[in-house]
């Protein structure tokens, strides 16, 4: 059996803590091995201190592009070690448990085990070959004063090969499992049922375990190849500081340097093919072979009608909000209003008129401090402007006078479905705990720039403070009706699996319509979210992008504009600057992952309706399972892009870019 080979790596892995202790699920020294985790990365963290002190004075040599590749390197790695030796080995120790016992449910082709340790001594020579030839190069030519400052980072390395032949050996078990099923397809179709949703059950628990991994050994592979092609297109005078960190520079003959950082490069290669490794093993899983077992799941619904109202729908928490979003014109009178009134459309057209008179008043203020802004910081400035404008006016205009029937079918669809209660307390303690960081942040901002620029910076900046507070109160809003439809999915599964599937109760034709008809009106509460909430998201997402971006912009090239006499005041304007920007990224991301969340509640109902039809061989499980599969909420930012966790790491790229951009500009 193959779970041998993972019983030999877990060997290995345990006495780095980066593995469980054993592949048998078992609360015998677990405790223990979570301390000896802890351990192991308190000693990591420290020498991780030690080596960016020691390394501080040469990377004073780097240019901005080096510098900042370092940092994003070893910031990869540290996050990498945590999430190996705390999260895998701690809070998620159960999705190992949970990976083998479903790989030793399904049944596979028989690989030899010997092909599997094969790939394990090849991969380990090869890479003790190239960590030896690492060592003799950078001492021959750098130094034995090279090992002392970088000797952390072989551990950093043997944690990245060792997760990255570990997952390829996985997903060679995968792969030889869903063979299988291949070859079982003509023999027996309810066997291959029961595999497929196993086997789909430890695809997504490969994800939780390795996901992360991957993605750090890819961030870490593209980081050290920039560096290295950087180096050797730099050509003719190279410094050579122990591989970028040692302590002294020398010139150098441009063909002899390029030779030399080529050597070095290579002994890289093969790191970079390992992370290439587990993109190819990954790939023959949606091979013709597998799409010939998958279950096409197509069919329309027409009309469902709700079934029964919620009892401890929090209604007053929602009317509370808009009661709030009234005053500043931000939301409807009401959460039953469909259509605005005259007078509320009036009052709504009068707070825009009044912040348009404020935004051109605070331009014309602004226009000497402007003329001294650099290009960039000009552009970056008049886009920011664009945005809290634009955002103003779909609020004020369009989502309080013109979306009253969108907002009405939102809180229907929220009454109508039953959910898991949270509490309506929770939603309170959200909105208060919320408040209080903002009116924190904002008297902090307000104290340092009243101080800078005196009594005028309310002229220059109290309306887009002003515009900033609806940001955050539609954000702050946002996260809550996200929250709701939460709790919603949540509840469905609940319903199938606590009162079906886990209690053995018998088949409830009930229940089944209850739930597929709760899916369908929360589907129609989603695509509502979306009109509402849309472009909102899309705002909020340019906002956080923008400041960040201008923030940076001063940080990198240190013009003076936030600079004085006193450090204690230079430090409160950069606190002042973190937090605010901090506040927003905070609603962004709690935006993004709750969304995923839900995506996700919605995925998990679908698995538990295939266990189901495994079960009870129903056809209505059947039917209400291609339902469910049509019904599955999708979110978008006014339809530009789709919202899941992908999309954190689309904007970090987005801003990478655009933050080397500014970095060679300032080199230039």
């Amino acid at each position: 059996m193959d779970i041998q080979v993972m019983e030999s790596m877990f060997k290995f892995g345990k006495i780095l803590a980066l593995t469980p202790t054993s592949t048998k699920k078992g609360k015998v020294g677990a405790c223990v091995q979570k301390s000896y985790s802890f351990l192991i990365f308190t000693f990591y963290t420290a020498a991780v201190i030690i080596g960016v002190f020691y390394r501080k004075i040469p990377r004073t040599f780097l240019n901005p592009v080096e510098l900042f590749l370092k940092v994003l390197i070893d910031i990869d790695n540290y996050a990498h070690s945590f999430y190996i030796l705390v999260i895998l080995n701690t809070v998620k120790r159960n999705c190992w448990h949970k990976l083998i016992k479903n790989l030793r449910e399904v049944d596979n082709v028989a690989y030899s085990i010997k092909s599997y340790y094969l790939i394990l001594s090849i991969a380990s020579l090869i890479f003790c070959s190239t960590i030896t030839l690492v060592i003799y190069v950078s001492i021959v030519h750098l130094g034995i004063k090279y090992i002392e400052l970088n000797l952390i980072l072989y551990f950093e390395f043997c944690t990245q090969f060792f997760y990255t032949l570990l997952a390829c050996i996985v997903l060679r078990m995968l792969l030889s499992r869903y063979q299988h099923q291949h070859f079982l397809l003509r023999k027996s179709v309810e066997k291959i049922k029961f595999d497929i949703v196993t086997l789909k059950d430890t695809v997504d628990t490969f994800n939780e375990i390795f996901g992360w991994s991957i993605l750090f050994n890819i961030v870490f592979v593209i980081s050290k190849t920039l560096i290295y092609f950087a180096l050797i297109l730099k050509g003719i005078s190279v410094a050579v500081r122990c591989n970028s960190d040692g302590f002294f520079v020398k010139r150098c003959n441009s063909a002899r340097i390029r030779k030399n950082f080529e050597t070095v490069k290579q002994t890289e290669d093969f790191l970079q093919n390992q992370a290439a490794g587990s993109v190819c093993w990954c790939d023959p899983e949606q091979s013709p072979e597998i799409h010939s077992c998958e279950i096409f799941l197509l069919k329309q619904i027409d009309d469902f009608r709700c079934f029964e109202l919620c009892h401890h729908f929090s209604s007053r928490c929602a009317s509370n909000i808009f009661k709030i979003g009234n005053i500043l014109a931000l939301t409807p009178a009401s959460v039953g209003d469909r259509k605005s009134s005259l007078s509320r459309k009036i009052y709504g057209i009068l707070v825009f008129v009044l912040y348009t008179v404020g935004v051109i008043a605070s331009f014309l203020y602004r226009r000497s401090h402007y003329s001294k802004l650099t290009l960039i910081q000009l552009v970056l400035r008049i886009l920011l402007d664009v945005d809290l404008y634009a955002f103003t006016y779909h609020t004020v205009i369009v989502l309080a006078s013109m979306k009253g029937q969108q907002w009405f079918k939102l809180f229907k669809g929220l009454k109508s479905v039953d959910y898991q209660l949270f509490g309506t307390r929770s939603y309170y303690l959200i909105l208060i705990m919320a408040h209080v960081a903002l009116w924190s942040v904002s008297i902090l901002a307000f104290y340092v720039w009243i101080n800078f620029f005196g009594i005028s910076f309310l002229g220059l900046y109290l309306v887009e403070f002003l515009q900033m507070y609806s940001l955050f109160f539609y954000s702050l809003v946002t996260c809550i009706v996200l929250r709701m439809l939460l709790s919603r999915y949540k509840y469905q599964n609940f319903l199938l699996r606590e009162q079906i599937v886990l209690t053995g109760k018998l088949f409830s034709k009930r229940t089944l319509k209850k739930v597929v008809g709760n899916t369908f009106i929360l589907k129609q509460t989603v695509d509502a979210f979306n009109d509402i909430f849309g472009w909102i998201i899309l705002f909020d997402i340019f906002f956080g992008a923008l400041r960040s971006l201008i923030y940076l912009d001063v940080a990198i090239k240190g013009d003076g504009h936030f600079s004085g006499n006193s450090p204690f005041g230079n430090f409160l304007h950069w606190l002042s600057h973190i937090s605010v920007i901090s506040l927003y990224w905070v609603g962004i991301l709690a935006t993004i992952l709750l969304c995923d969340n839900i995506m996700r509640e919605s995925e998990e109902l679908l698995g538990t309706f295939q266990q189901m039809e495994f079960a009870l061989n129903e056809n209505e499980i059947c039917m209400a399972m291609k339902m469910v599969s049509y019904n599955r909420p999708k979110f978008d930012a006014a339809r530009y892009f789709s919202i899941s966790r992908t999309t954190i790491f689309k904007i970090l790229n987005s801003l990478t870019t655009f933050l080397l951009v500014m970095i060679q500009f300032k080199s230039g």
